[in-house]
């Protein structure tokens, strides 16, 4: 097989591979393969910003040269459209480079790397002294990754105006980088990731990882083969950081739940709103998952009224021409290692029957197209069905407002186990004018332009099995970063950047979760170069236990702020971590209940207050308690479904949640919803779950991770 493909790439059994199409009918009956699938494509998705999440106060700059948290002898790794290797940005003081490899998947020029010796990958690798001798013949033509590269780990030394030169250093300006220019296709997206690990293996460098890109094509709940693929390629000192899309508003998500042998149905609309179709190629295509052993068929009925199916799980309609658009539908079992069974549908102006010189087929007819899912197997509970749109063109094809859920948009591989997962908010409207003075503003309305608050783009958790992502919001909201000096004028069109271009002509701004994950890269770096073997359990932790919660954020974990804003002293200070056991005691009264409750020594917590909210009432003050306790607060819960949420005053000034009681206590059971922290500068608690109708008084343990590894 590796001769006829060139090469295989494994990762954590997820294996890669590179050829003609028909080698992969041949690949198919190789011993041990258990499934084959093409690859997928994927989409590339600071001042005021870096303030914000307090990276300034970690360092200190004199002339050229950084000193406190800054990264060194970590590794950046920037796996996006490439990175301008001229930008001062990216060099040392005495201006040499601070990229130490730099593979473009796409070129041919030179000698491609090798992750194993003796097996070349593809591409080309240059060295940084193809850099610092200005021999490298690659570069970024996009401008997307040299602006994600200096949000992460530029100095901001470029530029032409001496008075701004380093009003855009990015968090991590001492740490070094390796970039791959990357074809965009899922399994060339993990042989980079596999590559930026094995340089620094063999630099025994610890290293992170950024991916501001994804895929809404899918499971979305981390059994995808790249999902797969990342969560085998993270460990100790090995980090991802990956935005979690632009998708938020996009009505790309519809979830449906089939009634026991019933139907449920989903609308998507077409609308070219003025836009004459694409003489080259008009579609949409959707992508479709269920938990087996459901069974289900699915009927697709066109604007006009056509019925097509229905089509039970098997099923292939090949292209088929309708009049209003080629149909193409799969309903199979893509992947029988994992729970789910997959529809795969799309309506297109592909000719399945093209004639010389004849133009496409029809594009896909405006109106409602509909879905229709019928249950077959009359299970308890019917069945669920996650829907997502990927793409459509020219026109934005979204499901009907009757069945668009914004949720569940975080895009794979930001929905892999282990990778940590970036959303967005604002930091500022404005940036300077070109020519200087004045300044631009976005004209986004409040309350979703509004500074802090999240990016009306920012794609929401969670996965579709639950997991909370995204983990954290980053600055991702008008941010200036690194401008590529080999912009190609399609892109400097598209960037506009007539407007967007900072006056010192070496930075712009842009917005998206891809900036966001920029900044969670840069702050995981500086994370490494304090523990360099920290493991990405560790981080999600630290995380949960570090991130800025306020007005906006509201409490925490949430679908659109995750744990909250990433607040990088806390991030990197272990003395606000706790390390004790702690104990809730919950006991039956007369009329309701008591709760007792107490810190401990090193929390650092200097009071705490209570707060009741009655259902569909805002909370109100229950009493202050000063210092650590133990603190006793008796509870009558009137009405039923009184909430009792315990805050903390944590020696910095913040109140932090630390517990509150589930609505149903105590009718059912006596539990304690210990979210997002039983210590709030400690890890996750778990919902605690205490059954007892005959016993009059529980006491309830929660252990707090220790994240010093003690």
């Amino acid at each position: 097989a590796r001769r006829q493909i060139g090469q295989i790439i494994t990762s954590g059994g997820v294996v890669t591979a590179r050829g003609q199409a028909a080698d992969a009918v041949r690949l198919a009956g190789v011993p041990g393969v258990e499934r084959l699938a093409l690859a997928k494509a994927v989409e590339p998705f600071l001042d005021a910003a870096v303030a914000d999440a307090g990276v300034a106060s970690l360092r200190v700059r004199s002339g050229d040269v950084f000193t406190g948290a800054t990264g060194a002898g970590v590794i950046v790794g920037i796996v996006d459209s490439g990175v301008d290797p001229t930008h001062a940005d990216f060099k040392k003081p005495d201006g040499t480079t601070r990229i130490l490899r730099y593979w473009d998947q796409g070129s041919s020029v030179g000698t491609p790397p090798e992750i194993v010796p003796g097996q070349p990958l593809y591409g080309t690798e240059w060295m940084a002294s193809h850099i610092n001798n200005g021999s490298i013949q690659s570069t970024d033509l996009v401008g997307h990754g040299t602006h994600v590269a200096g949000i992460a780990a530029g100095d901001g030394s470029a530029g032409n105006d001496p008075a701004r030169r380093y009003t855009f250093s990015g968090v991590a300006p001492n740490a070094d980088l390796v970039v791959v220019q990357a074809q965009f296709l899922d399994t060339a997206i993990v042989d980079a990731v596999n590559y930026v690990f094995s340089v620094a293996t063999k630099l025994g460098r610890p290293a992170v990882v950024n991916l501001s890109l994804g895929t809404q094509v899918g499971p979305h709940d981390g059994t995808s083969a790249v999902d797969r693929a990342m969560t085998a390629l993270v460990g100790p000192g090995r980090l991802i950081s990956v935005s979690v899309s632009n998708d938020g508003d996009k009505g790309i998500h519809a979830e449906l739940h089939v009634p026991p042998l019933g139907r449920d149905s989903v609308g998507v609309i077409v609308a070219y709103q003025g836009q004459q179709p694409d003489p080259e190629v008009n579609f949409f295509a959707v992508n479709g998952f269920y938990l087996r052993p459901d069974s289900m068929a699915v009927t697709v009925v066109s604007p006009a009224g056509k019925r097509y199916g229905p089509y039970a799980l098997g099923a292939e309609q090949t292209e088929t021409a309708t009049g209003e658009g080629t149909l193409y539908l799969l309903h199979w079992d893509g992947d029988p290692s994992t729970p789910n069974l997959e529809l795969q549908m799309d309506v297109s102006s592909f000719d399945p029957a093209p004639k010389p010189n004849a133009p496409a087929g029809d594009p896909p007819a405006e109106g409602i197209w509909r879905l229709v899912f019928q249950d077959l197997a009359g299970s308890p509970g019917g069945g669920e069905v996650d829907l997502w749109m990927p793409a459509s063109n020219p026109f934005r094809a979204r499901f009907t407002a009757d069945r668009e859920d914004p949720t569940e948009t975080v895009a794979s591989p930001a929905t892999a186990p282990g990778a940590i997962a970036v959303g967005a908010y604002n930091t500022k409207r404005c940036w300077l004018k070109v020519p200087a003075p004045g300044t631009h503003c976005t004209t986004i309305p409040s309350p979703s332009g509004d500074p802090q608050n999240l990016t009306f783009f920012s794609a929401r958790g969670p996965t579709r099995d639950g997991r909370q992502k995204p983990d954290v919001v980053a600055p991702g909201f008008v941010i200036v970063s690194s401008l590529s000096s080999t912009v190609s004028p399609q892109y400097q069109a598209l960037l506009n950047l007539t407007v967007t271009r900072d006056p010192d002509q070496a930075h712009y701004a842009n917005v998206g979760t891809s900036m966001a994950a920029g900044f969670v890269t840069g702050a995981l770096a500086l994370l490494l170069e304090q523990q360099p073997n920290i493991t990405p359990a560790d981080v999600e932790r630290r995380l949960r236990a570090s991130s800025r919660q306020d007005a906006f954020t509201g409490a925490v974990w949430n679908d659109r702020f995750g744990h909250g804003k990433l607040h990088v002293p806390f991030l990197l200070d272990t003395t606000k971590v706790a390390v004790n056991l702690h104990r809730l005691a919950i006991q039956e009264v007369q009329e309701g209940y008591r709760i007792g409750w107490a810190s401990e020594a090193g929390d650092g917590v200097t009071g705490f207050r209570a707060l009741l909210a009655e259902p569909g009432t805002p909370p109100r003050d229950a009493g202050n308690f000063p210092g650590a306790g133990p603190h006793v607060l008796d509870v009558i819960p009137e009405p039923e479904g009184t909430v009792v949420r315990l805050e903390a005053r944590h020696r910095d000034g913040a109140w932090r949640l630390w517990a509150e009681t589930d609505p149903l206590f105590p009718r059912t059971r006596l539990p304690f919803l210990a979210a997002p922290y039983p210590n709030p500068f400690a890890a996750a608690g778990t919902r605690v779950l205490l059954r007892s109708p005959n016993a009059r008084e529980t006491t309830a343990e929660i252990v707090v991770v220790d994240l010093r590894g003690r």
